[in-house]
C-alpha cells in the first residue's frame, strides 16, 4: 500500500497517476506516477523520487535528472492540463467558441492553425492553447513548420494523457485526432499488452538503426508503462501533427515557412511500420497480447481511422517530398517499401483493417 510520494528536488512535481496515497498494488501489479520537469533556473537538475509503502524495504527510490535551457524558462511555467480543463478536451464543437485569444503571439498562431489545418492542428490548440504556446516559446519562440509542428505534437500528447488519466478514470486510451476523442478498448498500465519494444522483434535488421528507433523502440524497453497504447499515442501525435506539416505546404502564404527535413512526416512512417512490426511480434511471441488487441472493437477502429489518416497524409504530401536531391520533405523509402511488404500488410488484413497496397505507392515513394 502506497503511503507517500514525494521528489527531494523542486524542479520535478508529480502531479498525476494511479501511484497515489492509500493505493494498494497486488502482487505482480504496477502502478504510474507522471513526472513533471519545472525547473527554477537554466543547468542540469537532478533528485530523487521517493515512493514509501508497506512493502520491503519500504521506500523506492528512483533517480531523477533533466537539462533545462534559457529558452524554456523564459516560456514560463508549463501549463498542466487539469479536471477544469476537461469539458473543452472532450468537446467535439469544431469551433470551441469560448477560445479565449490572450495575445497577438497567440492570435497569430490561431489564424495560421485554423488557416492551414483546421480539423486537427487547429482542434489541437482550441484544446490547448496554452500548452500550445508553451512549447513554441520554449523552441525560442519562432513560428515555422518545424516548431509548430513539434508544439500540436506535443500538446496532442499532453491532452491524451488528460483524456486518459485527468478526465476519465478508467486508464482507457483516448486519442484525440481531427477534432474527435477516439477511444479505444486498451487500458494502459495494466499489463493487458506487452512493452512496445517487443516490435523490435520483426523490424528489419536493416532499418534497426537511427535516433527514432533507439528512442523509442530499444529505449521503451526500460519502462514499464510503455505498452501498445503508448505506440499508438506516438503514431497518432506523428500523423496529425504530419497533417498540419501537408496543410501548411499546401498553403500558398504560409508555406513560406516551410522547412526541409524528416520531421514529422518521417516519424509518422517510422510509426506505421513499428505498429505493424509490434502486431506481427505480439502475435507470433505474445499471444496474449495480440488476443487483447484483436478482441477489442474500439481499438481496432481506431488502427482503422489512425492508418487511413496516414495513409492520406501520404497521399497529400508526395509533392513536397525531397525528390532527386531537391528541398523537400524526407521520408524514408526504406521504410516505407517495409510497411507495405506482402509480409506486414497481412498483419493488417488479419484484423480486418483496410489499407492502400504497395502497388498505390508505385509511382511515388516506392518508384
Amino acid at each position: 500500500t502506497i503511503s507517500a510520494v514525494t521528489t527531494t528536488s523542486g524542479g520535478f512535481l508529480t502531479p498525476s497517476g494511479t501511484c497515489s496515497l492509500g493505493a494498494s498494488i497486488p502482487t505482480g501489479g504496477s502502478c504510474t506516477i507522471d513526472v513533471v520537469f519545472a525547473p527554477s533556473s537554466p543547468g542540469a537538475v537532478v533528485g530523487t523520487l521517493l515512493v514509501s509503502h508497506n512493502a520491503t524495504p519500504s521506500t523506492s527510490i528512483v533517480s531523477l535528472s533533466a537539462f533545462a535551457t534559457a529558452a524554456e524558462l523564459s516560456a514560463g511555467s508549463h501549463p498542466l492540463l487539469v479536471a477544469a480543463d476537461c469539458t473543452r478536451l472532450l468537446s467535439g464543437n469544431q469551433a470551441i467558441a469560448a477560445l479565449t485569444i490572450q495575445d497577438a503571439d497567440m492570435q497569430q498562431v490561431a489564424d495560421m492553425l485554423k488557416t492551414t489545418n483546421p480539423a486537427h492542428a487547429y482542434q489541437v490548440f482550441a484544446r490547448a492553447p496554452l500548452n500550445v504556446m508553451w512549447w513554441l516559446r520554449s523552441q525560442g519562440g519562432s513560428i515555422n513548420m518545424v516548431t509548430v509542428g513539434a508544439a500540436v505534437h506535443e500538446s496532442n500528447h499532453e491532452i491524451d494523457t488528460a483524456l486518459r488519466l485527468t478526465c476519465n478514470t478508467d486508464r482507457i486510451a483516448r486519442l484525440l485526432l481531427n477534432g474527435a476523442v477516439q477511444r479505444t478498448d486498451l487500458v494502459t498500465g495494466n499489463g493487458s499488452t506487452a512493452n512496445y519494444s517487443i516490435a523490435g522483434e520483426t523490424v528489419p535488421a536493416a532499418l534497426k538503426s537511427g535516433l527514432r528507433y533507439a528512442t523509442y523502440i530499444t529505449g521503451a524497453a526500460s519502462a514499464s508503462g510503455n505498452d501498445f497504447p503508448v505506440l499508438l499515442d506516438e503514431l497518432n501525435a506523428y500523423t496529425g501533427a504530419t497533417e498540419f506539416e501537408v496543410g501548411l505546404l499546401s498553403d500558398p502564404v504560409f508555406n513560406m515557412l516551410r522547412a526541409n527535413g524528416d520531421f514529422n512526416a518521417g516519424g509518422q512512417a517510422d510509426f506505421m511500420l513499428y505498429a505493424l512490426a509490434y502486431l506481427k511480434a505480439a502475435r507470433l511471441n505474445h499471444p496474449s497480447s495480440y488476443a487483447a488487441i484483436k478482441s477489442q472493437a474500439g481499438t481496432l477502429q481506431y488502427i482503422q481511422t489512425v492508418w487511413t489518416q496516414a495513409e492520406a497524409n501520404l497521399a497529400a504530401l508526395y509533392p513536397f517530398t525531397l525528390i532527386s536531391g531537391a528541398g523537400g520533405i524526407v521520408i524514408s523509402k526504406d521504410t516505407l517499401a517495409a510497411a507495405y511488404s506482402s509480409d506486414f500488410l497481412a498483419e493488417l488484413d488479419l484484423l480486418g483493417i483496410a489499407h492502400q497496397p504497395a502497388s498505390a505507392w508505385a509511382t511515388t515513394y516506392l518508384r
